[in-house]
C-alpha cells in the first residue's frame, strides 16, 4: 500500500467513525419495517431506510469506479457499522467506501466541504454535493431517508463515482 492510500484510508476510516457513530441501532424493531431507530447517545442518529451499505453496488460496479478488479464487498470496514470497503484485488489502486447513515448529518458534513475549491452541488436525491479534497474524491447525498457517502482516492474517478451514485439513488 502506498503512503498516498494509507493516509487517504486512515482519513476516511476517521470520518466514517465519526458518522457511523450516529447511524442506527442494530436489532431495532422499527429498522425492520424501515422506520426511526431511537437516538443514540451522540443525540443524532435516526434510521437510514434500512440500507446494508454493502448491498448498495456490485462487485462489477466497484471495479467500474475503481477502475482495476474489485474484492468481495467488506461489511463493517473501515469504521465499523453503517460502513462497507470494496478495494483493488491486488490493493495497489485503492479502495471505495459506502457509508450509510443519518440524513440529519448531511448539512454538517456539507459545511465541512463547501469552501472546498473543488465542491460542487449535485443534483442527486434531494441534497448531493461532489468534492475532491486532493487526497479523496467522494459524493455524498440523501434520498428519502437515507444519507449515502461514496469515498475513493482512485485517480480520475469523478464521473464514475457520480454516475454510480446517481444510479444508486434511483435504485432506492
Amino acid at each position: 500500500m502506498n503512503s498516498r492510500h494509507g493516509l487517504w484510508l486512515a482519513s476516511m476510516t476517521l470520518v466514517a467513525a465519526a458518522l457511523a457513530g450516529c447511524g442506527p441501532h442494530h436489532g431495532s424493531d422499527d429498522m425492520a419495517d424501515g422506520g426511526a431507530a431511537p437516538d443514540d447517545a451522540m443525540g443524532g442518529g435516526v434510521a437510514t431506510g434500512g440500507l446494508e451499505p454493502c448491498s448498495l453496488l456490485s462487485v462489477d460496479e466497484a471495479t467500474e469506479v475503481l477502475g482495476s478488479a474489485s474484492s468481495e464487498p467488506m461489511p463493517d470496514t473501515p469504521a465499523g457499522d453503517n460502513t462497507c470497503q470494496w478495494t483493488t484485488v491486488d490493493v495497489t489502486i485503492g479502495a471505495l467506501v459506502a457509508l450509510a447513515t443519518s440524513p440529519s448529518l448531511y448539512d454538517t458534513v456539507e459545511s465541512t466541504f463547501a469552501d472546498d475549491p473543488d465542491f460542487e452541488q449535485l443534483s442527486i436525491g434531494e441534497m448531493s454535493f461532489f468534492v475532491d479534497t486532493g487526497g479523496a474524491k467522494r459524493v455524498d447525498f440523501v434520498r428519502g431517508p437515507n444519507y449515502i457517502s461514496l469515498a475513493t482516492a482512485v485517480a480520475d474517478s469523478e464521473d464514475r463515482l457520480i454516475a454510480l451514485a446517481t444510479e444508486i439513488a434511483n435504485r432506492i
